[in-house]
């Protein structure tokens, strides 16, 4: 109940609209094809970056760049979910740190970060599944506010926020569960994409998120 209530009041001091409108407004920009792809590829990085460097294949343990960019992708995760803390106990005092941190992951997304690092994550994305359908480019992480929950495994579409035309997206990224639950095996197949017709992640460990 205090997270839902948490949720509500940011929702209400960002003047979001209901989600259902975002839902609608998501499906028309979009289609549904390419949220399907949205939520498949949000699971698979997020499985990528629980993935310690002794996890990858050998001939990728030595990759530098590979670890510099999973360090950014979760320190610009972590930023969004502490944003989101403190705006609960101080509420209305952290508003533009919110959208700044959403941006912050956004340029993370579609490939605009990190400058130093010569693999970035459309890159990264192709080498781990082989596949050229990154779908977070500019014009889809400039449609949606982040918004970042540490305490579920199943994110959400939670607003529609007219007057910046953007969708709040509630991102789950929880911590990486034992090694028993949720095995280095699973972890690495998920992010290969070995079976190909998956969307959804095979174990309910791995996070993923609903529009």
């Amino acid at each position: 109940m205090v997270e839902t209530n948490s949720l509500d009041r940011i929702l209400d001091i960002l003047g979001t609209e209901d989600k259902f409108e975002a839902q609608t407004k998501l499906k028309e920009k979009f289609g549904e094809e390419k949220i399907e792809h949205a939520v498949n590829q949000w699971s698979v990085l997020c499985a990528w970056s629980w993935l310690e460097p002794a996890d990858y294949p050998p001939n990728e343990q030595q990759d530098g760049d590979q670890e510099k960019l999973r360090r950014a992708f979760i320190k610009a995760i972590k930023a969004t979910a502490l944003t989101l803390i403190k705006e609960h106990y101080k509420p209305g005092a952290f508003m533009k740190e919110i959208t700044a941190r959403s941006n912050d992951l956004s340029n993370i997304l579609n490939g605009t970060e990190p400058k130093d690092c010569k693999i970035k994550l459309p890159e990264l994305y192709k080498k781990l599944t082989s596949k050229k359908d990154y779908i977070f480019t500019k014009e889809l992480t400039d449609s949606f506010l982040w918004l970042t929950s540490v305490d579920r495994f199943n994110g959400m579409c939670a607003g529609y926020l007219p007057e910046k035309n953007k969708i709040v997206q509630i991102l789950a990224y929880p911590p990486r569960p034992t090694t028993s639950a949720l095995p280095k095996e699973e972890l690495l197949s998920w992010c290969e994409q070995s079976k190909k017709d998956e969307y959804y992640p095979p174990t309910p460990y791995i996070p993923t998120c609903n529009c």
